[in-house]
């Protein structure tokens, strides 16, 4: 038996951004840290607390290439660390591990190879984070909405089951409204990691005052980008909203700005982007041009809303799984957590559908489970007695190599 009390498996969620890693059958996993990877000559640094220490030197590599396409030494020693927080040794513990929608056969069995030669796990399972995401909210059809680092994606989830083909990508992800809210910022003023600054409190007064850093001269452009970026992001989750309905453009005066203390002290406010530049993501026409130039998106008459990859998606299934679908839509992902998020995306899909369909988008419990969603929904997953049957063992690898992954873990 591989799971439940004898031998606890143990969950890998290593997606863009995040790694979550923990034990089967919990709420929630033990470790969860940034999917970088910090390399400093022949050195590596991974977790919180390694990455946030400046090093000279020091540049950040991702755990993955593209969406889709891991860079396999970095994704393999993300595990590594997160089997270390753990204290687990892998030889003793069977693994789940999720994998995105869209990933090459190739890079699939590369996965299963590291986990089964580098790490000698004894049983193995890879995952769509669809699939988990559905079965965490208990259904086995749905219509899951992941907004993800790098990008928007919709895939039908009909009987346990991925539809990889009618599966949709959009282009814009939450790195491009972090870029956007960067760019908007710091055409005012710099955006200062804390490495970058020195704070003295006056003993007399608890006056703090602020001086630059030296000695960072030999700061990398990646790291200091991955500091900035985390700052930008923390601002974008603590202060953007979604409108429940079309922005009206001409009453964004009317906003009120939210503040936000950087760690050089400055205060920053922000009112009308903090819902113009999430409105992007339902209608293409809520930012200029050069703002998606700038983060590295394509013109706005490519862009796809995601009420749009919706209905795209579930056009593309048949008729039966086609209400299913749309009765049951799942949201996922970081960006989803914004206020307003779920409102406006059940109203944008309502106005553009069949009245024939019915279109629900579920509550979540609690925005953490949308964060994590398919982390947990293998938590559940792989402790169930009925999953058991489902890994792949080491013996079954030995005889039925690496491509054991496309008929086991279809």
């Amino acid at each position: 038996m591989y799971g439940g009390d004898e031998v606890g498996a143990i969950v890998a969620d290593i997606g863009r951004c995040n790694a979550r890693i923990g034990w089967a059958g919990e709420d929630a996993p033990k470790s969860v840290f940034p999917s970088v990877v910090g390399i400093a000559g022949d050195k590596k640094f991974i977790g919180n607390q390694e990455i946030s220490f400046r090093r000279d030197g020091c540049e950040i590599s991702s755990a993955y290439k593209s969406c889709t396409e891991p860079e396999f030494d970095n994704w393999s020693s993300c595990l590594g660390h997160g089997m270390k927080s753990l204290g687990a040794v892998a030889e003793e513990h069977p693994l789940l591990v999720t994998e995105p929608i869209g990933m090459i056969d190739t890079h699939r069995e590369k996965l299963l190879e590291i986990l089964m030669e580098k790490y000698n796990f004894p049983a193995v399972f890879v995952a769509k984070t669809p699939v988990l995401s559905a079965f965490m909210h208990g259904k086995s059809s749905a219509l899951v909405v992941e907004m993800g680092d790098s990008n928007a994606c919709v895939t039908p989830v009909v009987e346990g089951y991925a539809l990889s083909k009618p599966s949709q990508r959009g282009h814009i992800g939450g790195r491009h409204l972090t870029a956007m809210l960067a760019n908007i910022l710091e055409a005012e003023q710099p955006i200062r990691p804390g490495y970058s600054i020195v704070k003295k409190v006056a003993a007399n007064s608890n006056e703090v005052t602020v001086t630059d850093a030296t000695g960072i001269d030999k700061t990398t452009d990646t790291y200091s980008r991955f500091s900035r970026d985390v700052i930008i992001r923390d601002i974008k989750e603590q202060m953007f909203e979604v409108s429940d309905v079309v922005l009206n453009f001409e009453s964004l005066h009317t906003i009120p700005s939210s503040s936000y203390e950087l760690p050089d002290g400055k205060v920053i406010n922000c009112s009308t982007d903090r819902f113009r530049l999430s409105e992007l993501l339902f209608n293409s026409e809520a930012v200029k041009p050069e703002e998606l130039e700038k983060a590295g998106l394509p013109p706005k008459d490519e862009l796809k809303t995601l009420q749009g990859l919706c209905f795209e998606a579930a056009q593309a299934t048949d008729t039966d799984s086609k209400r299913d679908v749309l009765n049951n839509i799942i949201m996922a992902g970081g960006s989803t957590m914004m206020p307003g998020f779920r409102d406006r995306l059940e109203s944008s899909l309502r106005e553009t559908s069949n009245d024939m369909l019915r279109v629900r988008v579920l509550h979540t419990p609690s925005n953490t489970d949308r964060r994590m969603a398919a982390w947990m929904g293998g938590s559940i997953l792989a402790s169930l007695g009925t999953f058991q049957q489902m890994w792949i063992s080491k013996q079954e690898y030995m005889d039925g190599g690496s491509a054991l992954v496309h008929t086991k873990c279809p």
